[in-house]
């Protein structure tokens, strides 16, 4: 065996010796001992045996971690380099950095111990404290936006949600359809939670409960409220998005989703066709319904009618509030009813009652404000009305009351058109005589003269529309299909209570019993019948009537169908 074999073997021995005494000492915790040695057998040398080294890396530490500041560590890093305990000083500094940075430190200083100490764990921290400062600081939805797509996977990231909600979901409206989907993943997120919503002045509400409200100050019995709920299928609100007068004038509607203690709103526009313009006029007088105006020229009246030809108001006496139901407002006369179609086509008299589901339009409804941009004017003939789209319209004097959308929602007062067709436009022949004849090209129809027991028993169909039968003197009367439906109606003149009438009697399968009473001073001719009546068909429309000389002047009277009413010419 050669000597320098012998001298390797001696030297890894002592150096071997060496280390286990810096390992003993530092078991039992006799660092400076350790120290002293480590300096005598010059282990702070960068060349020094690596084990000695490290052990004595070992037994300076809690001398720098006494210290525990980034000069001290990184004296210790510069004296230890080369072991295993350098590296963990190094992360010791980046403990201590991080821990010197104040709660108000920028995400930036965050950042840059993340990338001054990355592969490290103090780096994991620094990270997640860079995210905790981005969120705090976020200023504006384009910060906030920033922030989500760098740490969405923070768990703090709700906390910026309490601001800034629009950058955690994605919400898709067709029409009444809704899709919620999260842009990051959130803990107790439900997409199916949202609503439809109204906001005003910052505040959200659910849309629903300000309609009610609405409703309910406008007078409306809650016990309608609740079916209009209840009876609520398929998507979308329970009511119409429709505007109210002094509560929506600049705010919005929309879909809201809540999200941490805030919401994400997603505004969408007003329902079609749907605007305060639409809002109907009701005009009460001596405590009831006079009055019911949809819009200029689309109107139902009460009241006593006003004209040259009387109708029923001037032979029945109302007796009580007038009542909604279905597609018609009743009057009731006595036991009977006029019955006024929502569209506006003639009413007529009936025995048949409104059903169950009936609402009474009573005192009791308030209505609402005057909308947004209307005005209203007194003048000579009534009150004048004043609408940004409908220009102006004069309803009859009285209290005021109006109906907005909503309201004409939830009575199903809404959806109405005006149906009104025109006298037929018959160009009618005059003979020198001035009796009118049909023209060319008009289809005559079958008119069959009523029997005198066919007269009779109309009796029971006249007294239940409430008119006296006892105090009918039939002059004659008429069958003949007047509405062109393949059903004969028919036609008495006669003179009621001394004045001279034409009836039209109606037997509708829906409507029951229904009878149209008008005046005329030609039921009779001064003491004698008058001529005999004619019916024509002139394009969809038939018409009948009669002329004649009275007095010296030559009349015409002519009596029409109006999409399911009949009505006699002014």
């Amino acid at each position: 065996m050669n000597l320098a074999f012998l001298i390797l073997i001696g030297s890894t021995a002592w150096a071997s010796r060496k280390s286990d005494s810096i390992r003993l000492l530092i078991a039992e915790k006799r660092y400076v001992d350790a120290q002293a040695k480590c300096i005598k057998w010059s282990a702070t040398e960068n060349d020094a045996e690596t084990s000695l080294r490290e052990y004595c890396a070992q037994a300076f530490w809690p001398k720098s971690e006494e210290v525990d500041t980034i000069a001290a560590w990184q004296e210790y890093q510069n004296q230890w380099v080369g072991t295993d305990w350098a590296k963990k000083g190094f992360e010791r500094e980046g403990i201590v950095a991080l821990r010197s940075l104040l709660e108000t430190s920028p995400e930036e200083a965050y950042l840059d111990i993340v990338e001054q100490f990355s592969g490290y764990k103090v780096a994991e921290k620094a990270l997640k404290e860079a995210g905790n400062a981005a969120i705090r600081d976020a200023q504006s939805h384009e910060d906030a936006k920033r922030v989500v797509q760098v740490y969405g996977d923070h768990e703090n990231i709700i906390a910026l949600a309490y601001r800034f909600p629009e950058e955690f979901v994605t919400i898709e409206i067709t029409g009444h359809s809704v899709s919620i989907k999260p842009r990051v993943e959130i803990a107790s997120f439900d997409p199916e939670a949202y609503f439809w919503a109204f906001r005003g002045d910052g505040e959200i509400k659910n849309w629903d409960d300000v309609v009610k409200k609405h409703l309910e100050d406008a007078g409306i019995e809650p016990v309608a409220v609740m079916r209009k709920v209840q009876n609520h299928k398929g998507e979308g609100p329970v009511f119409p998005l429709c505007p109210i007068s002094g509560v929506t004038d600049t705010a919005e509607v929309g879909i809201a989703v809540p999200l941490a203690d805030n919401f994400v709103f997603e505004p969408v526009d007003w329902d079609e066709n749907c605007s305060l313009d639409q809002t109907a006029v009701a005009i009460y007088s001596r405590k009831q319904l006079q009055y019911f105006s949809f819009s200029s020229g689309y109107s139902l009246d009460f009241g006593l009618k006003k004209g040259d030809r009387n109708n029923f108001t001037t032979f029945v006496r109302r007796t009580g509030d007038a009542v909604l139901f279905e597609d018609s407002i009743y009057v009731p006369v006595g036991k009977s009813f006029v019955r006024y179609p929502l569209s506006g086509t003639a009413p007529w008299l009936t025995d048949k009652p409104p059903g169950g589901l009936r609402y009474t339009l009573d005192t009791t409804l308030r209505g609402v404000g005057i909308p947004s941009g209307w005005g209203i004017q007194g003048v000579p003939d009534g009150i004048k009305i004043t609408t940004p789209l409908e220009g102006n319209w004069v309803v009859p004097s009285g209290e005021l009351r109006f109906f907005s959308p909503l309201v004409l929602d939830l009575l199903a007062m809404s959806g109405f058109g005006q149906e009104k067709e025109g006298i037929p436009a018959v160009e009618w022949d005059i003979d020198k005589g001035g009796v009118y004849s049909a023209p060319v090209g008009s289809i005559p129809m079958d008119v069959r003269k009523l029997t005198d027991q066919e007269i009779k028993g109309t009796r029971y169909h006249i007294g239940g529309a409430g008119l006296d039968p006892y105090q009918l003197n039939v002059v004659d009367g008429f069958a003949v299909d007047l509405d062109n439906d393949r059903k004969v109606e028919k036609v008495i003149r006669a003179v009621y209570k001394e004045k001279e009438v034409v009836l039209i009697l109606d037997t509708d399968e829906k409507s029951g019993n229904r009878t149209f009473i008008y005046s005329t001073d030609h039921a009779i001719n001064g003491k004698a019948i008058s001529a005999a009546p004619f019916a024509i068909k002139v394009g969809e429309q038939v018409a009948f009537g009669w002329s004649g000389v009275e007095s010296k002047k030559t009349y015409f009277e002519l009596i029409y169908s109006q999409n399911g009413s009949f009505v006699i010419k002014e």
